[in-house]
């Protein structure tokens, strides 16, 4: 609801508003790790951040979601197998959730090794990100 509530607000600056809260929600996590609220807001960033890819009013592909994303790649793929989608349908699902395990065993490997204070490095990620898309940022980078 926030991420939505946030997106529609922002207009024409829905992602880098919603990537932004994002950022703030995992500084807070990261602030208060030790405490249960921290895992709330961590669950909460998470949820926010599915608002970067709506469009008309409907979330057109899942960020933090494994099964969902794993079945539409099994969808998709099944439709291309039969000729009733394009051959490379699936592939964009592929690379999702190629990238949600990747982001998983890494997570997980920086946790074992440095604990929730990798909480401060996906805030700052998160604000970069946030920074990167930014109407006309591209261009500018680009012209500068």
């Amino acid at each position: 609801v926030g991420g939505a509530v946030i997106a529609q607000a922002a207009g024409r600056w829905q992602r880098p508003a919603v990537i932004a809260a994002t950022a703030l929600l995992l500084a807070l996590a990261a602030a208060l790790s030790g405490w249960p609220l921290a895992v709330v807001l961590l669950a909460v960033a998470m949820g926010v951040l599915n608002a970067v890819f709506e469009r008309g009013g409907e979330v057109s592909i899942g960020v933090t979601y494994m099964t969902g994303t794993l079945v539409k790649l099994g969808q998709n793929l099944s439709a291309a197998l039969m000729g009733t989608a394009p051959r490379t349908a699936w592939v964009p699902y592929l690379l999702l959730w190629s990238g949600l395990a990747a982001g998983a065993v890494a997570g997980a490997a920086a946790y074992g090794r440095y604990g929730t204070a990798m909480l401060w490095v996906a805030a700052g990620a998160a604000a970069l990100l946030a920074l990167a898309t930014v109407p006309g940022a591209a261009a500018t980078a680009r012209d500068g």
